[in-house]
C-alpha cells in the first residue's frame, strides 16, 4: 500500500511533464525544437502549417510554447522530419508508467525508481543508484533524478547527429553540399562528391578563415535591406489608411449635394472602399510577414553564429555554420517581391457643373506595384528592368539626386531656375522656385548642396524645408559636385576643385579641359569624366592618376553614380548605353539601347534602383535585378 501511495505521488508530480504543451495528452513520437521543447510529432506539424499557411515564402516559424523563431529551409512539408524524435523522453515516459527500478526487477523485486540512468536506459532505486556510481564499469554514467532527467530531456543537444540517420554521430562534411553527415552518408549519398572532409578538419579551416564574419556580414546587409522593406510596406498601410479616410471624407462631402438622390450608392461605395481597403492592406500584411520572418531568421542565424565563434564544439560550430550557408543560399534564391498598393477615386467627368444630375460616386481604383527584392546584386549579370517613365517639363536636366526618403530632385538649368521634386512613381510633389541656372544638386544630411554654374555659386538649402541656407561664391565656373568627408568636389572644367562648406579652398587638382561631372568614391579617390575625349579618369587625393577607361561602345560619356560597393555607372549619351566599371577601373557591365543618357541616379541606401534621364527631359525609373 505505501509503495502504491509513493508511486501514485510520482506520477502526481511527473505527470504533467510527461503531457505536450500542445494537445495536452502523453508525447506521441515526440520532436525536439532547436530550443528546446518538445511535442507530439502531428502537434508540431500543425503548428507549422497553421504558422506558414499564409505567409509567402516562410522560412520558419515560432515555437509554440516559448515564441522562439525556428529557421527551417527546404520543403516545408519535410521541415518537421528534420527535427529529432526524442527517443530518450519517449522512453523516460515508457519507464515511468512502471516506475520500477529495473535491476530490482530482475530479481523480482519491486522497488520504486528514483533516479534514471542515461547510459543503462533504466530506471534504479536509491540503493541500486549507489551501488552503480560505485561499480568501476557504471561510475562514469550519467545518474540523475526522474524529473532532472525530464528536464535534461527537453534540452538536449541534437546537433552533433545526423539528421538523415539520427542514430548516428556527424563526423564528416561534404563541402560539395555544405552538409554534415555520418559515415552511411558519405558512403552512400555523398560517394561521388569532390569534396568530404572530417568534421575536425572543417571546423580548424572554419576557425582559421572568415567565413563565419563574411556570412554574418552577408546577413546583416540582408537584414537591412528586408527592415528598410518592411518599413516601407508598414508606411504603406499608413499611406493607405490615410488616402482612404482622404477618399472618405470626400464622398462624406459629396453626400451633402446629392443624399436625397444616392444615399444607396454612398452605402455601395464605402463598403467597397473598406473591402479594398481591407484586401490592400491584408496583402501587405502577408508580405510583411514573411519579411518578418526572414529577418527573424537572419536574426537567429547571427545569434547562432555568434555563440559557435570561440566553442569548442566542433561539430556544433560546422553544423551551425553549414545550416547558416544553407540558409543564407535558400534567402538568395527566394523571389521575394516588395509590395505597394495606393488608393484612388477616378472622377467622374462633368460632376462639377451639374452635380445633382450626375448620381454617380466616384469609381474606385487600386494600383499595385510589385517589385522583386534583390538581396545581392551580381553587376555583371544583372538586367534593366524598366519601370515608370515620366517628363519634367521644359527640358534643361542634366543632374538629379535621390533624396534620403527616396524622393528624387532635378534641378532645370534655365535662366529662371527652379527644382522640381518627384515620387518614385512619377508623381510630381514640388517645385522649388530657385534662382539662375541651377545644374547639380547632392544630398548630405540636412542640406543639400546645388551648384549655379554661370553665376559661380554654390547654394546650400535644408533637406527638410528646402529652405535657402547660405550660398557661397567660386572661383570658376561650377558644374558638378559631390560631398565626401564634410568637402565639397566642383567640377570646374579645367580644375576640380576641393572646398569646405563654406566655400574656403582646400585643394584643386588641374585636369584636361572638359571636365563636368565628378563623384568620389568611399576611398576618397576622385572620379571625373572627360566627354569630349570620351574617357573616364580616377585619382587619389594628391592628384596621382589611378586609372582612366575608354571603350570603342563609350561615346560622350557625360553622368557619373557609384553604388553601394563603388561600382561607378558613366552615362554614354552619345553611344546610348551605361557603362559599369569597379572602383579599380575593370570592365564589368554594359546596358545597352538606353536612348540619350545624360545621367544615372542610384539612391544610397539601395543598389536595385536607379533613374536614368534621356534627352534632358525624359526619365526612366529601373529596377536592377
Amino acid at each position: 500500500m505505501a509503495f502504491a501511495d509513493s508511486k501514485s505521488r510520482f506520477g502526481d508530480n511527473l505527470g504533467n511533464m510527461f503531457l505536450c504543451s500542445v494537445c495536452c495528452e502523453k508525447f506521441k513520437s515526440p520532436r525536439i525544437l532547436p530550443c528546446g521543447h518538445s511535442f507530439c510529432h502531428s502537434c508540431i506539424a500543425s503548428a507549422v502549417n497553421s504558422s506558414c499557411e499564409h505567409k509567402e515564402a516562410p522560412v520558419g516559424f515560432n515555437c509554440p510554447l516559448c515564441r522562439d523563431f525556428i529557421p527551417c529551409f527546404g520543403d516545408q512539408k519535410e521541415w518537421v522530419n528534420h527535427f529529432f524524435l526524442n527517443k530518450t523522453l519517449t522512453h523516460v515516459i515508457d519507464i515511468s508508467e512502471k516506475n520500477l527500478c529495473g535491476a530490482c526487477e530482475i530479481e523480482n523485486e519491486e522497488t520504486q525508481g528514483v533516479n534514471y540512468c542515461f547510459e543503462c536506459c533504466e530506471a534504479m532505486c536509491e540503493t541500486c543508484t549507489k551501488f552503480h556510481k560505485k561499480s568501476a564499469a557504471s561510475r562514469r554514467h550519467t545518474v540523475c533524478p526522474f524529473s532532472s532527467a525530464l528536464d535534461a530531456c527537453m534540452q538536449q543537444n541534437m546537433n552533433n547527429l545526423c539528421v538523415k540517420h539520427q542514430e548516428r554521430l556527424v563526423e564528416l562534411v561534404c563541402n560539395d553540399h555544405d552538409e554534415p553527415c555520418c559515415l552511411l552518408c558519405a558512403a552512400t549519398q555523398h560517394r561521388t562528391c569532390h569534396s568530404v572532409e572530417p568534421i575536425d578538419v572543417a571546423a580548424k579551416k572554419i576557425r582559421e578563415s572568415s567565413v563565419i564574419q563574411d556570412i554574418v556580414s552577408k546577413l546583416k546587409a540582408y537584414e537591412q535591406k528586408l527592415s528598410k522593406v518592411k518599413f516601407s510596406e508598414e508606411k504603406n498601410i499608413d499611406e493607405i489608411d490615410k488616402e482612404s479616410e482622404r477618399l472618405g471624407e470626400e464622398a462624406e462631402k459629396l453626400e451633402e449635394d446629392i443624399v436625397r438622390y444616392v444615399s444607396e450608392l454612398k452605402n455601395t461605395f464605402l463598403n467597397k472602399l473598406a473591402k479594398m481597403t481591407k484586401a490592400s492592406k491584408e496583402k501587405i500584411n502577408k508580405s510583411t510577414t514573411s519579411l518578418n520572418d526572414q529577418i527573424q531568421c537572419i536574426k537567429k542565424c547571427q545569434h547562432s553564429l555568434s555563440n559557435i565563434v570561440e566553442t569548442s564544439d566542433v561539430a556544433n560550430q560546422v553544423v551551425e555554420v553549414c545550416k547558416a550557408k544553407q540558409i543564407v543560399g535558400q534567402l538568395k534564391s527566394f523571389r521575394t517581391k516588395e509590395v505597394h498598393i495606393s488608393l484612388a477615386a477616378q472622377e467622374v467627368p462633368g460632376f462639377k457643373e451639374n452635380k445633382k444630375k450626375t448620381l454617380l460616386f466616384p469609381k474606385l481604383q487600386q494600383f499595385e506595384v510589385t517589385n522583386d527584392i534583390v538581396l545581392e546584386i551580381d553587376i555583371r549579370t544583372a538586367m534593366l528592368k524598366k519601370g515608370v517613365s515620366f517628363s519634367v517639363s521644359g527640358k534643361q536636366i542634366y543632374n538629379g539626386s535621390f533624396l534620403h526618403d527616396g524622393t528624387m530632385m532635378f534641378p532645370q538649368y534655365i535662366k529662371s531656375g527652379q527644382c522640381f521634386l518627384f515620387k518614385k512613381n512619377g508623381t510630381q510633389i514640388k517645385q522649388i522656385e530657385f534662382g539662375q541656372h541651377p545644374l547639380c544638386v547632392r544630398n548630405d544630411g540636412e542640406e543639400i548642396f546645388i551648384t549655379r554654374g554661370r553665376e559661380m555659386k554654390i547654394s546650400a538649402i535644408c533637406s527638410k524645408t528646402f529652405q535657402h541656407i547660405r550660398s557661397f561664391s567660386t572661383t570658376k565656373k561650377c558644374f558638378g559636385l559631390d560631398v565626401f568627408n564634410n568637402h565639397l568636389y566642383i567640377a570646374c572644367i579645367d580644375s576640380i576643385e576641393v572646398v569646405d562648406k563654406s566655400g574656403t579652398l582646400i585643394q584643386s587638382h588641374a585636369v584636361e579641359k572638359s571636365v563636368e561631372c565628378v563623384i568620389v568614391t568611399r576611398q576618397g579617390n576622385i572620379v571625373y569624366s572627360a566627354c569630349d575625349k570620351d574617357k573616364v579618369t580616377s585619382m587619389d587625393n594628391t592628384g596621382n592618376t589611378l586609372w582612366t577607361y575608354t571603350s570603342p561602345n563609350l561615346r560622350f560619356p557625360y553622368g557619373l553614380e557609384k553604388d553601394s560597393k563603388d561600382n561607378i555607372y558613366i552615362a554614354g549619351k552619345d553611344s546610348n548605353n551605361i557603362h559599369v566599371v569597379s572602383r579599380d577601373g575593370d570592365p564589368l557591365k554594359v546596358f545597352d539601347n538606353i536612348e540619350k543618357p545624360w545621367f544615372i541616379m542610384i539612391p544610397p541606401d539601395d543598389d536595385s534602383v536607379c533613374c536614368i534621364c534621356s534627352d534632358n527631359t525624359k526619365m526612366t525609373v529601373y529596377r536592377i535585378t
